[in-house]
């Protein structure tokens, strides 16, 4: 069964995954010799995860928290046999990024007039080896992307068919160059000698092949708080729920229905197109939730089309009129106070405070610098919130970027602490091998 655990706050969907754990771990001896499998998003929600479900239980063990793609993956070589798919995909990124760097110096590749684009791109930079290398990592991410949310664009591609028309300027100079590096991708020696079918293949085939009862699969699978799912693991996921129990924790701001608001850009692209006098109309439920939560509108909408119970009623939703019988204290609680009820203004006036706090600065490695200043005022002066460093998590838009300047002023955990200059300690998640150990990267 596909059972659905929405909340708009987090922690209360850890201390039901915990429960649930906790009640799968003890209903028999043999549960604690199987691994539990926990779906997440990235490792950074691993690492939260885990440690909160050690924090309630006194332990977490035995648990496996494969990544959204990978734990999809698995479940398809369960389906359809360790034979007809390998172990490791020859489109994961980290593989996928050196069979793109070699097509694109083939001879093959540089020569033919579609790929004048990406020649251009890497040929004229002041290091070709590096700007094609470089090109190569973009690809594979846009590729991999385009596996999960646009597989139709490979099969008009592997059909030699357009996806744009020719009076798109964009599409006009990537199109060719990337229809033909997918081209070469299906018919290269990785993809003849191993297995070309790409994840969104082995999905489909998947969803057509899976018979209940026929295939070794987990008893109970979690799924925490992933933000996007493409509608084949959408369709995958429903039908296993045929024979396993399937937990989705929904991270859902808002309480009402609100997968059909439209972001602000949208509105005034249609209020233009209808004539100027509805541009006085400028009503909106909550522009904050109509423009930054896209991603999570196309994730509510899908979970809509799934007939699914809800176990917990609405229950998990945090309201503090009626959980508590008064108005927000701080202007983070009024937000996410608005958000839940999709309005505006539903706390009333308030007080202005630091809960939600903008800088504006001129680098990198300044963000990193005033980040961690804030941190240590707030760790040292506000003993009423009792805030530990491992009770804090900072999300950036790219990690690698930020990465160098975060070592250089914070410091790891076996780093001796400087008496006049205190240094908070961090780890960085989301990392990959590669880029986290300039060791590795002199063997490459």
């Amino acid at each position: 069964m596909f059972n659905i655990v929405p909340s708009n706050r987090q922690e209360h969907l850890l201390t039901v995954i915990a429960e649930l754990i906790r009640h799968q771990q003890t209903d028999s001896v043999s549960a604690l010799f199987t691994p539990i499998q926990v779906m997440v998003d990235s490792q950074g929600m691993k690492h939260y995860v885990n440690m909160g479900i050690a924090n309630k239980l006194g332990v977490s063990m035995n648990i496996d928290f494969p990544l959204v793609s990978r734990g999809i993956y698995s479940i398809c070589r369960a389906i359809l046999g360790e034979d007809a798919v390998p172990k490791e995909s020859l489109y994961k990124r980290e593989i996928l990024v050196w069979r793109i760097e070699r097509i694109l110096q083939s001879a093959k590749f540089v020569e033919h007039e579609d790929a004048q684009a990406a020649n251009q791109y890497w040929q004229q930079a002041n290091d070709p080896k590096r700007a094609r290398f470089l090109l190569a990592q973009s690809t594979a991410d846009v590729f991999e992307q385009y596996m999960q949310f646009r597989p139709d664009w490979f099969e008009a591609w592997e059909r030699s068919e357009r996806i744009f028309s020719t009076d798109n300027a964009i599409a006009e100079v990537l199109e060719p160059w990337q229809m033909l590096l997918w081209q070469s991708l299906q018919a290269d020696e990785s993809a003849l000698t191993g297995n070309a079918n790409h994840p969104a293949n082995i999905i489909q085939q998947a969803i057509d092949q899976f018979i209940i009862g026929a295939h070794k699969l987990p008893k109970v699978l979690y799924i925490f708080v992933v933000n996007a799912l493409s509608p084949k693991q959408l369709v995958l996921l429903s039908k296993i729920a045929q024979e396993i129990d399937i937990y989705f924790f929904h991270l859902n701001p808002c309480v009402e229905f609100w997968g059909d608001l439209v972001s602000e850009k949208a509105r005034l692209h249609s209020m233009l197109k209808a004539g100027m006098a509805n541009l006085l109309d400028e009503d909106s439920p909550n522009s904050l939730l109509a423009n930054l939560g896209t991603q999570g509108r196309v994730l509510f909408k899908q979970l809509q089309q799934i007939d699914y119970p809800d176990f917990t009623d609405n229950a998990l939703f945090q309201d503090f009129k009626n959980d508590f019988d008064e108005k927000p204290s701080t202007v983070l609680q009024a937000i996410q106070q608005d958000l839940l009820h999709a309005k505006t203004g539903v706390a009333g006036p308030l007080v202005v405070d630091n809960s939600v706090s903008i800088h504006s600065c001129h680098s990198h490695l300044r963000e990193i610098q005033v980040l961690h200043d804030q941190l240590l005022h707030m760790m040292k002066n506000d003993h009423q919130a009792d805030i530990h460093a491992h009770d804090i998590i900072v999300l950036c838009p790219a990690v690698e970027d930020y990465a160098p300047y975060v070592k250089s002023v914070f410091r790891d955990v076996f780093d001796a602490q400087d008496a006049d200059n205190p240094q908070l300690v961090c780890s960085i998640a989301d990392r990959a091998p590669l880029d986290a150990n300039p060791l590795v990267s002199m063997f490459m």
